[in-house]
């Protein structure tokens, strides 16, 4: 009985050794850490919340991570109009111009307000990750993901076109005004 008891207690002790030398998971420095293709193929958002109610720390965790997402989406968007506008007929002088710039930050923020209202169906959270602190408080990470190809949904694809057609409208009219 004693032997069976002193096993035990080796046992528990050696599991809260590991335990404690597990350390954070791999997706918190590599985000894309068992996805398909290393994430390449998708949106990836790590939000990260604090609190001593573990229910409002995830929360927060969730929140953040889809914000982490939609400002990737929002640089996607962005580089998507870029390169339309360097492909329109527009005057190199035109298109470096600070109006220029103006014009594809204003049609992508209106677009990424569009595309974010559709994607939000789509994320899901499939990692997270608690630490207890020895304050009280309480941190969650989470894993958000979106898949890259939800760009093709139609309701996007129509949110793109048109912002193509806004932008162009918007350089041509700024390019007639600066080459008056």
């Amino acid at each position: 009985m004693k032997k069976g008891l002193v096993l035990i207690s080796m046992i528990v002790v050696l599991i809260l050794i590991l335990a404690g030398c597990a350390g954070q998971p791999s997706w918190l420095d590599n985000h894309g850490s068992g996805l398909p293709n290393g994430g390449s193929k998708y949106f990836v958002g790590i939000g990260k919340g604090q609190s001593k109610d573990i229910m409002l720390a995830r929360q927060q965790a969730e929140i953040n991570a889809e914000s982490e997402i939609s400002q990737e989406i929002e640089t996607s968007v962005r580089t998507m109009f870029q390169e339309y506008a360097r492909q329109a007929n527009i005057a190199p002088a035109t298109l470096n111009s600070k109006g220029a710039k103006t014009v594809v930050d204003k049609v992508t923020r209106s677009v990424k307000e569009l595309i974010t209202n559709v994607y939000l169906g789509d994320v899901r959270f499939d990692r997270y990750y608690t630490k207890y602190g020895e304050d009280g408080f309480i941190t969650v990470y989470a894993r958000a993901i979106v898949p890259k190809d939800f760009l093709n949904k139609i309701a996007v694809k129509k949110s793109l076109e048109e912002g193509e057609k806004v932008l162009e409208e918007e350089l041509k009219n700024l390019d007639k005004a600066v080459n008056k």
